[in-house]
């Protein structure tokens, strides 16, 4: 049958459990703290590619930059590429969090808000 030994099983599970966390903190930390810059810009600093997993639609952004980073790894001098990365990503973050509250953000109509209209003798 299946010829592993327990270190292959430990170091296998050593890893779906990293790349667990890896996938599964950027879309918890959507959920306990959503749209903020400050998360979104450190989840793309320190997990490159998967911290584009915080805003919705971050899946293209993830290949993108997943991309660069299978590149920085195959070639002998992959530190441009590496280096490339590591300086998109937070820039990417930025400008997707910046055109995700320009469209979360109310527009004011120029309409002015309905204060409380009670009537006392109602």
């Amino acid at each position: 049958m299946n010829n592993f030994s327990f270190p292959e099983l430990i170091f296998s599970a050593a890893l779906v459990l990293i790349f667990s966390a890896y996938i599964g903190l950027p879309l918890l930390l959507r959920l306990i703290f959503p749209q903020k810059m400050w998360v979104g810009i450190l989840l793309s600093l320190f997990f490159i590619p998967f911290g584009q997993l915080y805003i919705s639609g971050g899946m293209y952004w993830f290949l993108g930059l997943g991309l660069l980073e299978i590149l920085a790894a195959t070639f002998k001098s992959g530190l441009f590429f590496s280096l490339l990365a590591f300086l998109a990503s937070p820039v990417i973050m930025y400008f997707r969090m910046a055109k995700e509250n320009e469209r979360v953000s109310p527009r004011s109509s120029g309409t002015p808000i309905a204060e409380n209209r009670g009537h006392a003798g109602d």
